[in-house]
């Protein structure tokens, strides 16, 4: 009987699938325009690209099949809206290998004031656009854009990865759900978010830069910044060659490590540990629950005024350190002039400071 049942089971679904026809089928669509208000494009499991030409329209083709999306252009006055979305209820694409559906759409970089892009489940990319405020999203899918000019940009995947080269922005912010946040070459505040992911950023010219992961990696590389904010519960935050004037780093189970910092650093981790090299005239306020702290410094240029404490564990200072005073798990002194405060507590871990040279 139960064979039966899953033999029917075969069949219906066998059925259903025939139904589908993915015979390919190519649309397009032209929309003869000067300047818009607003340029929204929205489709269901389509790859979005969008190209830059000089004339002034829009041209849209849509590859597609039969029973897959289908393109609608909507034109009214100052607000095109373009979608490709599928007309099934019900759909067997698991059981049947379906064509990839492209949309590509070419258009002047001023076209729209304001522009909204996103895809239930495909890949978006773009380049070129200049605009006041400007969203690309996708579900389950990729956005990849470069060269983008606008006061603000927003940048979301539920799921997937968010990559964004040559930017140029008053502010940017993004929010990846699972997947990868990856930046380079960005001229602009940045603020976002990944719950479960890593974010990597590169070349960062910005007033203020905060990003957080839930459970992944945060890199950042290259930062030229006045505040710096970078917290994650779980993986490492490894920032190497930051000229900042104050950066805060916060991590509940992982490790922090700064390299070549030009600037004040805040630390905090309750598990793991904090691995620092300075390069500028820093302060640095440290603090580990479980774990090591590590500094490597320039003697040669070294002003600061030290404090470091433990609960459990040493204190080795490998630096010409003016002692002012020690008890067993307390140190002060100074280095140079100690214009700069260099805090360092761990509550159960060892502190070793030493010379780079």
């Amino acid at each position: 009987m139960k064979e039966a049942k899953e033999s029917l089971f075969s069949r219906v679904v066998k059925a259903a699938v025939n139904t589908v026809n993915d015979k390919p089928v190519v649309q397009k669509e032209t929309v003869h325009v000067n300047k818009l208000n607003m340029l929204d494009i929205d489709t269901s499991s389509v790859n979005v690209k969008i190209l830059i030409h000089e004339e002034q329209q829009i041209d849209v083709l849509l590859e597609t099949y039969e029973d897959g999306p289908k393109l609608s252009v909507n034109d009214s006055k100052e607000r095109v809206e373009i979608s490709a979305k599928t007309e099934r209820q019900i759909s067997f694409s698991l059981f049947k290998n379906l064509p990839t559906c492209k949309m590509t759409v070419k258009l002047p970089r001023d076209i729209a004031a304001h522009w909204k892009v996103q895809t239930g489940s495909g890949k978006v990319t773009a380049n070129g656009i200049l605009a006041d405020t400007v969203f690309f999203g996708a579900n389950s899918g990729m956005v990849n854009i470069s060269d983008v000019k606008a006061n603000k940009l927003e940048l979301k995947a539920s799921s997937g990865r968010i990559i964004a080269t040559n930017i140029k922005v008053d502010q940017l912010n993004y929010t990846v759900s699972s997947g990868v946040a990856d930046f380079d070459s960005i001229y602009g505040d940045i603020q976002g978010s990944a719950n479960s992911g890593a974010i990597s950023m590169r070349n960062i010219n910005s007033e203020i830069l905060d990003v957080r992961a839930s459970s992944g990696n945060i890199n950042l590389e290259d930062l030229q910044s006045k505040k710096v904010t970078a917290k994650a519960n779980s993986g490492t935050i490894y920032i190497n060659r930051i000229a900042v004037e104050d950066a805060d780093t916060t991590i509940s189970s992982g490790n922090i490590k700064v390299f070549k910092l030009d600037g004040n650093l805040t630390g905090h981790a309750n598990s793991g540990n904090i691995n620092v090299e300075l390069t500028g005239d820093s302060a640095l306020d440290l603090r580990v629950g479980s774990g090591n702290i590590d500094v490597e410094v320039d003697v040669q240029t070294l002003n600061a005024a030290f404090d470091l404490r433990t609960n459990s564990g040493d204190i080795m200072a490998d630096i010409p350190l003016e002692v002012e005073n020690k008890l067993d798990r307390k140190t002060t002194g100074v280095v140079g002039e100690g214009n700069r405060p260099i805090k360092l507590q761990s509550r159960s871990g060892n502190i070793r400071i030493k010379d780079r040279r």
